[in-house]
């Protein structure tokens, strides 16, 4: 009978909570069906037409103003966990320290500890002469604990995550899904991505890199975004696209929606198990690479080493960090993401080199394509 009472009582707090949480994730369906509504709503030729993107006229960048404030929230939580944890009293108590001493410090792995503190020094909270970390006065006055300056900054909720993800647990399994050809939420993910990737695929076609290419693969393709603005720029060009087999129904609604059937072909596929079909003037990565770990990125890379002609190039759409000093911000909060959710991170042009180089590629160089983003291209002669 106690046992009963207990139990009817817990159940009584519990409830509340309960249809707190179902409200919640039913507000959160709600959201994304009309996210997903519009989204279809708004991806047809008509509209490109609309606000005049078109061959002749060059595609702009976001407003920064908008990049930065998707970074920002992440980029106060990386503030608010290194004061949380005492990483910025340490500095000012040891006055200089080493990469080495920050990692014995927080106890995070090293692929943790140089993202975390390249969101640090692109955001100016701290400094590095090249071998010792400081606290610049800023940092000095208005954050640390003790000081009477100390701003308020959110929760420290990015502190519970990171020391969750150092056991991987819930990365390897959500890359090891990918790994496997299962496709996570493709839907979901195929629009987010779409926002990046459409204008970039504008942006490629632009420059008239492809200009020579006329078959093109797209590796992992998401939406078909890229592929599609190509085929608006270049109709006599052939386009494929090998993405996992639960994206498929995605790149054939979007292709129908922008009527560029005749040029884009699509396979679904695991680009890790499968054999990729050959004979491309060029092979795309548009933000892809960066999901990935070292030995994953070169066994990809050799992979459209041998899907291409002789003679044709590789080309990688990513978001390049800066060679020499910290930054930009944007690009250093996108790779705290990468650290977050997979094994990858974004690169410097110099490591994306190397990774073409190990894998055969020459003629290696990088252009500007689109606000933080670039191009880096390889030949394979």
């Amino acid at each position: 009978m106690q046992i009963q009472l207990i139990t009817t009582h817990i159940m009584a707090a519990l409830l509340p909570f309960l249809i707190f949480l179902f409200i919640r994730r039913l507000k959160g369906y709600r959201n994304y069906r009309a996210v997903k509504k519009r989204f279809w709503e708004i991806q047809r030729s008509t509209n490109l037409r609309r606000i005049n993107v078109s061959k002749s006229a060059p595609i702009s960048a976001p407003p920064n103003i908008i990049l930065l404030g998707e970074a920002l929230p992440s980029i106060l939580q990386v503030i608010s966990t290194s004061r949380e944890m005492g990483l910025f009293d340490y500095i000012h108590d040891q006055k200089k320290i080493t990469m080495k001493q920050i990692e014995r410090f927080l106890n995070f792995p090293s692929r943790v500890i140089r993202t975390l503190t390249d969101v640090l020094l692109a955001a100016g909270i701290l400094r590095f002469d090249g071998q010792y970390f400081s606290l610049p006065q800023q940092t000095q006055i208005y954050l640390l604990k003790t000081s009477p300056f100390a701003v308020h900054l959110p929760s420290p909720v990015l502190n519970r995550r990171l020391k969750t993800i150092l056991n991987d647990d819930g990365i390897s399994r959500f890359i090891k899904k990918w790994k496997k050809g299962k496709a996570i939420r493709p839907e979901y993910w195929a629009i987010k991505q779409h926002a990046y990737s459409f204008p970039l695929g504008f942006a490629l076609a632009q420059k008239k890199i492809l200009s020579d290419c006329s078959r093109v693969l797209d590796v992992a393709g998401g939406s078909g975004a890229v592929c599609i603005a190509l085929a608006f720029h270049y109709p006599e060009m052939k386009l494929q696209i090998i993405e996992l087999p639960g994206s498929i129904k995605i790149i054939e609604r979007l292709i129908k929606q922008y009527h560029v059937e005749d040029q884009i072909h699509y396979t679904g596929m695991n680009m890790f198990t499968r054999d990729w079909p050959s004979g491309f003037d060029a092979v795309l990565f548009t933000n892809i690479l960066h999901d990935w770990g070292e030995e994953d990125c070169l066994f990809l890379l050799k992979k459209a080493f041998q899907s291409l002609n002789q003679g044709g190039k590789v080309l990688i759409q990513e978001a390049l960090l800066n060679e020499k000093c910290p930054g930009p911000l944007w690009t250093s909060s996108w790779a705290l993401t990468m650290m977050l959710t997979t094994r990858g991170r974004q690169f410097r042009f110099k490591e994306l080199k190397s990774l073409l180089e190990k894998t055969g590629f020459t003629d290696i160089a990088s252009q500007p394509l689109l606000g933080y983003y670039s191009t880096v291209i390889g030949y394979k002669k």
